[in-house]
């Protein structure tokens, strides 16, 4: 009866969606699990002022002058965040304790370093609605990076460690303006 269960009758890559952004001769390929995933996907670079092939090229876009002002690693050293732990079970106090005496701080001091470092991380990594605020997407919203394809005489060829891979038939392949 467990046999059953390992077979699954839907297979997965019949859906998958190969998705290419053409730009200076090379072309960006990413594959999406299935439409919705980058229908979801195309939605959020629009949101964002960008075709979704504009996304896709890079580089990412930068946060416009009118946009909320964004966490950054370098306010980590004027914060005003002060943490303190109401609750806690044993073995959690137990390994903050460990990790604290290891970097050298209180374990008030550990869990700051890392909300913080942790903030300013996902500022990093999220893109922002320039009128809002709120975050629209991550960077893993945009489908996996497979590899790209370079024709021989491309202008702007990324560095050699980049996977080459073909283009596979039926993937849907767009120009960056």
């Amino acid at each position: 009866m467990l046999a059953g269960f390992l077979l699954n009758p839907m297979n997965r890559k019949q859906d998958e969606i190969i998705f290419g952004a053409k730009r200076g001769g090379v072309t960006w390929l990413h594959s999406f699990a299935d439409r919705a995933e980058l229908d979801s996907a195309r939605e959020k670079a629009e949101r964002l002022g960008l075709s979704f092939s504009q996304m896709l090229c890079g580089p990412y876009p930068k946060d416009p002058e009118n946009s909320p002002r964004r966490f950054t690693h370098e306010d980590r050293k004027s914060h005003g965040l002060k943490i303190q732990i109401t609750e806690c079970d044993k073995l959690t106090r137990r390994a903050l304790e460990r990790q604290a005496v290891a970097c050298s701080c209180s374990v008030e001091e550990f869990l700051l370093d890392g909300a913080l470092c942790s903030l300013a991380s996902n500022e990093e990594l999220t893109f922002v609605d320039p009128k809002t605020g709120e975050v629209v997407a991550g960077t893993g919203d945009f489908g996996n990076y497979i590899g790209c394809n370079v024709d021989q005489n491309a202008s702007e060829p990324p560095p050699s460690h980049f996977t080459r891979i073909p283009i596979s038939p039926g993937a849907i392949v767009e120009t960056c303006a």
